[in-house]
């Protein structure tokens, strides 16, 4: 039996060839996945390893105990260690890619298979301007009602080269933002603020073709949206939008290009095996293996901005608030007021940034 993730991925290169890519694979065929990234920003270099079947559910089986090393130009710079199973860390000083210059990793597992990653230049930095947000009602019809829900718009603001240059661009967002505690007592100890770090739900990944454009110049693009929560836990402080504007190289922007087609079927670009869809790595002694993931050369700028309560209750006024009433211990998250660490992921030390 089979598991068919979409029977057919039609991939367009240029504008006449058309290429059809099988996605038909075994259900208890294992296949290699390697997830991992290089940069002309500084580490942590990471780079995960794992089997994973086509059963695509809680089937992912860890590497351990690979020897991994990456190649400057045909020359080792440096060697991956593991720190968990089946996760990897460059530690060879502050290895920073070159931009132009060619990189591949070599992986060598334990029972003696030998993989390499096609060699590829780091691409030049994009520098963006600015990220900044919009306020807006989302309606939605329920048993005939139409239900008006608030949500949050980011976007950015960014340069573009000149288009005599090919580019490729992918945006990755996350979230964090600041808890400070309220205590109520007679003598409160100094109030702490904690910070907490959030996973941003991406059911594609957002990529842009510099080759389809002629603009030199992107006023505002979309990279996140999301529902206004009904509790004030997150507005309580500062809520920052972390923005990676990614330089990829034209490898990169295709296979990801691929995989959200595939998510489109299948739900999710987080699924694994990542899409099914073979990356840019293969086994030396037997090219037909297929191995799936990719490992990505980029070159990053972090853009931040941030918002809080106040810039949107002439828009939307949220009905929960958590530390209204901390003398209430019926009061909702209440606990969280008095002892912010008590969030899940939450913990005390400032970003630089901040």
């Amino acid at each position: 039996m089979k598991n068919v993730l979409g029977l057919f991925l039609i991939a367009l290169v240029g504008n006449s060839c058309i290429d059809i890519i099988d996605l038909t694979i075994e259900d208890k065929e294992e296949f290699l996945v390697v997830d991992g990234n290089f940069n002309a920003n500084g580490g942590p270099h990471l780079l995960k390893l794992y089997y994973a079947t086509g059963l695509r559910v809680n089937a992912q089986r860890p590497v351990s105990d690979a020897e991994i090393n990456i190649f400057e130009g045909g020359t080792q710079v440096g060697t991956y260690t593991q720190i968990t199973p089946g996760n990897y860390q460059l530690v060879t000083g502050e290895l920073i890619g070159i931009v132009g210059q060619s990189y591949h990793i070599e992986i060598k597992l334990a029972n003696g298979a030998t993989y390499y990653s096609i060699a590829d230049n780091i691409p030049e930095k994009v520098k963006g301007d600015s990220v900044f947000f919009d306020f807006q009602y989302q309606e939605e019809t329920i048993n005939e009602s139409i239900i008006r829900k608030p949500f949050v718009q980011v976007f950015i603001a960014t340069p573009l080269p000149d288009n005599t240059t090919p580019y490729w661009l992918k945006w990755e967002v996350n979230r964090m933002y600041s808890f400070p505690e309220n205590i109520w007592s007679t003598f409160p100890p100094p109030p702490k603020i904690c910070y907490i770090p959030l996973e941003t739900n991406q059911q594609e990944l957002n990529l842009f073709d510099g080759g389809e454009v002629a603009a030199t110049y992107l006023p505002k693009w979309e990279v996140a949206q999301r529902l206004l929560p009904l509790s004030d836990m997150e507005f309580r402080g500062r809520h920052y939008y972390l923005v990676n504007q990614q330089s990829i190289t034209e490898g990169a922007y295709n296979y990801w290009d691929k995989v959200n087609l595939v998510a489109n079927q299948t739900g999710s670009i987080f699924d694994a095996p990542p899409a099914a869809i073979p990356g840019n790595i293969y086994n030396l002694n037997d090219p037909e293996e297929v191995v799936l993931g990719y490992f990505e050369l980029a070159n990053t700028d972090s853009l931040r901005g941030f918002f809080t309560e106040s810039d949107f209750t002439n828009f939307y006024k949220i009905p929960n608030n958590v530390c209204a009433d901390l003398a209430n211990p019926f009061a909702r998250n209440v606990r969280f007021c008095c002892a912010c660490q008590l969030i899940e992921n939450a913990n005390l030390n400032r970003p630089e940034w901040w």
